[in-house]
């Protein structure tokens, strides 16, 4: 009986997942990524490093002035700017906060404990060259 049940279960939700996955991507909603960085984008391997994550997001079907905006800020090696720019993009409200590196993570957890962070740590080279 249990696994009867079980296997209509999966039987349905295979075949209505389609449907679920089209109403979730036709929804109109912009969603709105905060992207902190400590380094220099100006940094070919850092620049593409970035232009992956966005090529990821292009292919989960995210495409930037439809259905995402990403507001990108580096300090450039000034971590003393960390929480300004933090501030700055916590009042464009975005829906999550992409923090880059040790010293923008740990900006970000003291910013907000609303806004989900995704942290993408690392040894902060920055720190080693000061």
């Amino acid at each position: 009986m249990l696994r009867r049940n079980f296997v209509r279960i999966i039987g349905v939700a295979t075949i209505a997942w389609p449907w679920i996955a089209r109403a979730q991507q036709s929804s109109n909603k912009v969603w709105r990524v905060a992207h902190i960085y400590p380094g220099k984008l100006d940094n070919p391997a850092d620049l593409a490093m970035y232009d992956v994550f966005r090529g990821r997001l292009r292919e989960l079907g995210y495409i930037e002035g439809k259905n995402l905006i990403i507001d990108q800020r580096s300090v450039e090696g000034k971590l003393e700017q960390l929480p300004a720019l933090l501030d700055e993009l916590i009042s464009l409200r975005p829906d999550v906060i992409v923090a880059i590196l040790n010293s923008a993570i740990a900006a970000a957890q003291k910013a907000t404990s609303t806004i989900p962070i995704i942290m993408a740590p690392g040894i902060n080279r920055l720190a080693w060259a000061l």
